[in-house]
């Protein structure tokens, strides 16, 4: 028997089900499906103008985030939150996102801080540590554990014009899942900087994490998102970054990262004798032997 083409059979219904879509054809059906599949990516298509996944120029989506089209959020870094934490040494947490804001700050990536509970007197402000590293920006208090859901926060994060939201907060369960799930909702991407961030145990810590995760959000490392930030070395060499170096460190030599600079002035209690430097880009920390 002759074969047939495949175009007949399709136009014939010539499969052996001998199926029809609705007294069509299987080639009308397929090419009204094609159609409507085209109809709607043209209708999305100027939702995505001036998003990330139109900034690269090109139909696929750019997965990186950039100095361009991210900023970052940091909740919650008061004493009370910090004391709680039990996930992660806390003089490693706060060197941690100690380096994260100042990285932000000398890369101008926008940033909004927020707190919970000052107004009422049932919280401290921000970490005196964490606030010089940012000390013009708002501190926008509240008093709902889920940053997502206060006006002036949220609005804060609009202003940016970003679309793709770097988190920092503690607790990891509560404070940084909640608002992290809630702004993938609403068509943002986000991504959780895992080890500046703590619960108050690490059952709950990893709990928390594996919620943002099958939320949609993308987990990092400090050194993961300065990376992202930061993908050209040269970028490094520029006056404006010696802040990341140290101001009296050389600039590395061989492509091996550097290791002069002056520390970041918090304590040095870790039992891993961290040694957080501002030559930051690196990794911020180094773990030397538990003593």
């Amino acid at each position: 028997m002759r074969a047939q083409p495949v175009g007949d059979l399709l136009d014939r219904g010539g499969c052996p089900c001998r199926h029809r879509q609705g007294g069509r054809t299987r080639r009308q059906a397929l090419t009204a499906g094609a159609a409507g599949a085209v109809g709607a990516a043209a209708a999305i298509a100027p939702a995505l103008a001036g998003t990330a996944f139109a900034e690269s120029g090109s139909s696929e989506p750019n997965p990186l985030f950039s100095q361009e089209n991210s900023m970052l959020v940091l909740i919650d870094y008061q004493p009370e939150m910090v004391n709680g934490v039990a996930s992660m040494n806390k003089d490693l947490l706060q060197l941690d996102i100690k380096a994260l804001a100042r990285i932000a700050r000398l890369l101008k990536i926008p940033t909004v801080l927020t707190t919970v509970g000052v107004k009422a007197g049932v919280n401290h402000p921000t970490l005196a540590s964490l606030r010089e590293e940012v000390p013009t920006l708002t501190e926008y208090d509240r008093m709902n554990m889920n940053a997502w859901e206060d006006e002036p926060v949220r609005r804060a994060i609009k202003a940016t014009g970003r679309r793709n939201i770097v988190f920092a907060a503690l607790w990891t369960e509560i404070c940084l899942a909640f608002p992290v799930v809630h702004a993938q909702r609403d068509g943002y991407r986000t991504m959780v900087v895992t080890d500046a961030v703590g619960g108050p145990s690490l059952a709950a810590h990893e709990a928390g994490i594996q919620r943002v995760i099958q939320g949609g959000s993308i987990p990092t490392s400090f050194l993961g998102i300065l990376g992202e930030w930061v993908r050209d070395w040269s970028d490094l060499l520029v006056p404006e970054m010696r802040g990341l170096r140290g101001a009296n460190s050389p600039p590395p030599a061989s492509g091996a990262p550097g290791k002069g600079g002056r520390s970041l002035d918090l304590p040095t209690t870790c039992p891993h004798r961290v040694d957080v430097r501002e030559a930051g880009w690196w990794g911020a920390v180094e773990h030397g032997t538990p003593t």
